[in-house]
């Protein structure tokens, strides 16, 4: 706007914590083993979470195999996000944490993959989203993919776990009858939830979101967070990229 360019910057809150429990082993079980510790604060005037979180960033879903585990613990919102600053989030890597098991979410690009590591003529190149490298992939190798390529059911994918698009399995995506429940908080504090927004004449209302998948309209509580009256920004997952 008015040529503003975003800076776009790198989260800087990650710290390595020895607090989760549940075993020394350097990978996840493979039929969940979750740790998560939320200490965290909603403002409801202004939609943000503060405070930290603290994960082994494993899942608390079944995965085809092990993901590796990693006890660290997330300062929200993150100290190079909470300038009051208009800055971008990074299209790579993380760009929140999910409330109900703790794990990363990333934005909708892959670093990429070169000819050869995956199979013979599959190659993406860095900045690739995640479809569409996961479609090309599908299509040029034969055989079973790695689970660090294709994402699973619940929109996530190896290793460590982290989610890419979809969260479906943190909220029921099949009830649109009303606004859809918060699955997590992004670096910047605000929260993200699912993909709808509620019903209009008996129809399913998708939000009309901006650049950032976000608007500012009346959120629902949850078992995370005791929402106010007023009409907060916050994020929404969505079918196309950004995804979340």
């Amino acid at each position: 706007v008015g040529g503003w360019t975003p800076i776009y910057k790198q989260p800087s809150g990650e710290e390595d914590s020895t607090a989760c429990t549940g075993g020394t082993s350097a990978t996840c079980s493979n039929t969940g083993s979750t740790y998560v510790d939320r200490s965290l604060t909603y403002h409801s005037a202004t939609g943000k979470m503060s405070g930290t979180i603290t994960t082994n960033q494993c899942p608390d879903h079944d995965t085809d195999h092990r993901p590796d585990r990693e006890c660290i613990t997330q300062t929200l919102p993150d100290p190079a996000f909470s300038t009051g600053a208009l800055d971008a989030a990074p299209l790579l890597k993380r760009v929140g944490m999910a409330l109900r098991t703790g794990g990363d979410i990333f934005g909708p690009l892959v670093a990429g993959f070169e000819d050869g590591e995956i199979c013979d003529g599959g190659e993406c190149e860095s900045g690739v989203d995640i479809a569409s490298c996961a479609a090309h992939l599908e299509a040029t190798c034969q055989g079973e993919l790695s689970p660090k390529v294709l994402v699973d059911a619940c929109g996530g994918r190896e290793s460590p776990y982290r989610f890419h698009k979809g969260m479906e399995c943190l909220y029921d995506a099949s009830d649109w009858s009303s606004h859809s429940a918060a699955v997590g908080v992004a670096l910047d504090g605000y929260l993200i939830y699912g993909k709808w927004e509620g019903s209009q004449g008996g129809s399913a209302e998708s939000p009309v979101l901006d650049a950032c998948n976000g608007h500012t309209g009346v959120v629902p509580s949850s078992i995370y967070h005791e929402a106010g009256p007023e009409a907060v920004y916050h994020y929404h997952t969505s079918a196309t990229p950004p995804f979340i």
